[in-house]
């Protein structure tokens, strides 16, 4: 049985593409429980896909609809909406709470964002009756041999699950060690209430984790980080897979560069770090050598898009249906200074055939060589020579992605990835009776 937050359907994010990946895989091999949560019509109808796509997987829907927080009649007008000026109102209404509730009145809310979002530093929310009594019904309706849960926002679920079934977690982010490379990433010392910050989610995360028989993490860097946090208990490395229908004939044509990509949405906090640090610092640098400007593919806030729109070092190109098409001849430049895990758009860059220009945390976590499979940078100096050297040397372009593509086959497939957490389900289960076909 695999309970997870995220509805792996579409896959226009990396934590939906690696859980999409490897129950594709998996359920060729086991009998699959996914369980999944639904709050919007939409979640409804991307769960309808997913039985569609995968008939031999049993999907468990619970339906939140009606558990949300209802907004009283008073403020709706006659269409049953809330009004655009009540629902500022009402969202200040809400922030003022939250910085009431969380903070000193002192402090701004954004501040620092990693360290006064109520929403990154309370690791997991508590779960309302009827979430609770609906999985506990699910999971004693079948005979389970393991329990996989994923994301953080579940991590509180061993909680309440049956102790005799044995569980796993999938560890997509180490929560305190991405509020430790923000800590970095300021300009003074921390203060007292900002390492209080960091210990609380530190304690909170590391005694969930205890919960559970054994962890999954995606790279050997985060398994270090909590072996010597929690030395009695297992914690592997199964890598992050990639899909087999993403990787793409190498051509040495496709190295005219044209532009530079990054793709990223700004609800990820490291995202918008990593934009801003771009367009104050790094793109200055790039323009320098190269009349080049940075593509920004996700979704943004109309704020931010404002902001920047007479800004001709970047432009925002929101949500691209054909992202290989749209990168071809480009650059991937990925300025990430602060997370843990592993990120999803390298690993799909190499499998597609793009160069690479990241920083040290960037891939992190990812078995690559800095000058062999892509190029690291780590001044904004040093992000404009990498990708000036690229942009003039279509042979290196060349070398540099058939080496990236051949390390994501051989160490990031969904075969591999797969095979290997079965190995970690025999161990733990002691059941020899499934075989990788």
């Amino acid at each position: 049985m695999i309970i997870t937050p995220k509805i792996p359907y579409p896959l226009n994010e990396g934590g939906k593409i690696s859980q999409f990946a490897i129950i594709d895989y998996l359920r060729r091999i086991h009998s699959v429980i996914l369980v999944l949560a639904t709050y919007t019509d939409e979640d409804e109808k991307n769960v309808d896909i997913l039985k569609q796509l995968w008939p031999e997987v049993i999907v468990e829907k619970i339906q939140m609809w009606n558990s949300l927080p209802q907004i009283p009649e008073k403020f709706l007008n006659k269409t049953g909406l809330l009004p655009l000026a009540r629902l500022k109102r009402f969202s200040r209404g809400v922030k003022k709470l939250v910085k009431t509730h969380f903070h000193n009145d002192k402090y701004e809310l954004s501040t620092i964002p990693e360290i006064e979002s109520p929403w990154i530093v309370h690791i997991a929310a508590v779960k309302n009756r009827r979430f609770i009594d609906s999985l506990l019904k699910i999971v004693n309706n079948y005979k389970i041999d393991l329990i996989q849960i994923d994301m953080l926002d579940y991590i509180d679920l061993a909680l309440v699950l049956p102790k005799e079934i044995k569980k796993v977690f999938v560890h997509h982010e180490i929560r305190f060690a991405r509020l430790a490379t923000t800590l970095k990433t300021l300009p003074t010392i921390p203060t007292a209430y900002e390492k209080y910050v960091f210990d609380f989610v530190k304690n909170q995360e590391i005694n969930f984790l205890r919960l559970y028989d054994e962890v999954f993490v995606f790279s050997e860097e985060d398994r270090k980080i909590l072996v010597n946090l929690i030395p009695e208990k297992k914690i592997v490395v199964a890598p992050f897979p990639v899909l087999d229908s993403y990787f793409r004939t190498i051509s040495p044509d496709l190295f005219q560069i044209k532009k530079l990509v990054f793709v990223g949405g700004e609800d990820h906090m490291p995202n918008k770090d990593a934009m801003e640090w771009y367009i104050k610092e790094i793109g200055i640098e790039v323009r320098k050598k190269l009349d080049l400007t940075l593509h920004i593919i996700g979704n943004w806030s109309k704020e931010t898009i404002e902001k920047y729109k007479d800004n001709d070092l970047v432009c925002f190109a929101g949500f691209i249906e054909d992202l290989i098409s749209y990168c071809e001849n480009s650059i991937m430049v990925v300025p990430i200074r602060i997370g843990s895990g592993i990120r999803a758009k390298i690993m799909y860059a190499m499998a597609q055939g793009i160069p690479v220009v990241s920083a040290p945390i960037g891939c992190e976590g990812i078995q690559v060589t800095d000058k062999v499979d892509l190029l690291i940078a780590n001044t904004p100096n040093e992000f404009a020579e990498a990708i000036n050297t690229i942009a003039k040397n279509p042979e290196l372009a060349f070398t540099l992605v058939s080496n990236a593509q051949r390390v994501v086959m051989e160490k990031y497939s969904q075969k591999n990835a797969v095979e290997l957490r079965q190995k970690y389900f025999i161990q733990l289960t002691n059941n020899n009776k499934y075989n990788v076909q």
